[in-house]
């Protein structure tokens, strides 16, 4: 990066740093889950935030979309098998955290060109948290929109009880899961233990408390996870 963009991100991380720490010293020590949240997805410092290049192959990594337009190729034709197996009715897509949008213009712009019948029945709704990502998606899959193929959905309309939604389709994430927060825990004197974030010196370090959800522990035994003394985990 040049630079002024490397000032710009110095300082968008020291008033992150700020922000936790006061976080912090007004709360005591967070949880991990929540100090990741906020490195990711903080409104103002959050990296998913930035203006800066994040994905592509001039940012800080790129993803199979990224490369080339085969991936979403292969993506359209498996949700082609879906559409088939389902039945002729309308197909359903929704895409959670479809980043700028490189993976929704390549599955529609194969289905258009090769399966017209089936662009006919199908409908792509994304779901996206940063704003930044949802300009660029605007700015990519602006015609598919004006074709009525596209849209954009509130994440907090998506999981309420009192909306209903009759759903046929398919959802699809690409590299989702490794973007969302996660509670960290480890096993202490045979206990397991959540691992928190404390301030120390002006920076942060590690601190173990109880669990902050019992559903914490109910999902790392459903799983039957035979975690040894000094071991930790993840719990997404």
């Amino acid at each position: 990066p040049s630079a002024e963009a490397s000032m710009h991100m110095e300082e968008r991380s020291r008033r992150l740093t700020e922000f936790i720490l006061t976080q912090i010293r007004e709360r005591g020590p967070v949880p991990f889950y929540d100090f990741m949240g906020w490195c990711l997805y903080h409104p103002q410092y959050g990296y998913y935030q930035s203006a800066d290049p994040t994905v592509g192959t001039s940012g800080d990594y790129y993803s199979s979309p990224c490369v080339h337009p085969l991936f979403g190729t292969l993506i359209a034709r498996q949700l082609r098998q879906m559409a088939h197996l389902l039945g002729s009715g309308r197909f359903e897509i929704v895409e959670m955290g479809g980043g700028k949008g490189y993976l929704c213009e390549d599955v529609l712009r194969w289905i258009k060109r090769n399966e017209p019948g089936f662009y006919d029945q199908l409908r792509d709704s994304l779901i996206e948290q940063a704003p930044l990502c949802v300009n660029d998606q605007k700015k990519r899959l602006g015609s598919f929109e004006r074709e009525g193929k596209v849209a954009w959905m509130d994440s907090r309309e998506f999981g309420s009880s009192e909306v209903p939604w009759r759903f046929e389709g398919c959802f699809l994430s690409n590299e989702l899961v490794d973007a969302v927060p996660v509670h960290r825990v480890i096993v202490h004197e045979g206990v397991l233990k959540e691992i928190y974030v404390a301030e120390e010196a002006g920076g942060f370090k590690e601190q173990w408390g109880k669990l902050t959800d019992p559903g914490i522990l109910s999902y790392v035994e459903s799983l039957a996870i035979p975690l040894e003394e000094g071991q930790t985990a993840e719990v997404n």
